[in-house]
């Protein structure tokens, strides 16, 4: 709900990573993936830590790229 209403504002990327983990692990493997990744590529300049802690997550969901 937060990402929706603000995703401009500073948590935006960690509501992204967050409703992504959790799509993955209700079984909407594809969809929450596609958010997981979507964090480095629609928030280049999200903190660092942010950032990490997507890449992790897709690591350990096997997330790939969609082409």
């Amino acid at each position: 709900d937060g990402y929706q209403k603000y995703p401009k504002s500073k948590i935006a990327p960690v509501n992204l990573l967050k409703l992504g983990v959790m799509l993955v692990q209700i079984g909407e493997k594809e969809l929450g993936c596609s958010m997981i990744l979507g964090v480095k590529t629609e928030y280049p300049k999200a903190n660092q830590s942010v950032i990490q802690k997507a890449e992790y997550e897709k690591k350990k969901f096997s997330c790939k790229k969609s082409s």
